[in-house]
């Protein structure tokens, strides 16, 4: 992470814009112009780009293929 990049909290509400790096500390500003410090591992990037090309793959429904296999038991 470097300054200028937007953070979210991991298990909380809070996010902002980090202002500094200490170590493994993180310091960011929140949207009401307040500090706070966390360490890297409880921040995660905001990032709005960082899913646009990652591929969906649409996963075939239980109740479909229990049917599917029903069908199959029954004909055979």
């Amino acid at each position: 992470m470097k300054i200028g990049d937007k953070v979210s909290v991991v298990d909380e509400d809070l996010s902002g814009v980090v202002t500094s790096v200490k170590g493994n500390i993180v310091v960011f500003k929140d949207e009401y112009g307040f500090t706070h410090q966390y360490p890297k591992e409880k921040l995660v990037p905001k990032d709005a780009d960082l899913y646009e090309n990652i591929r969906i793959v649409k996963k075939q429904s239980l109740k479909k293929l229990f049917l599917r296999n029903i069908r199959k038991i029954i004909w055979f």
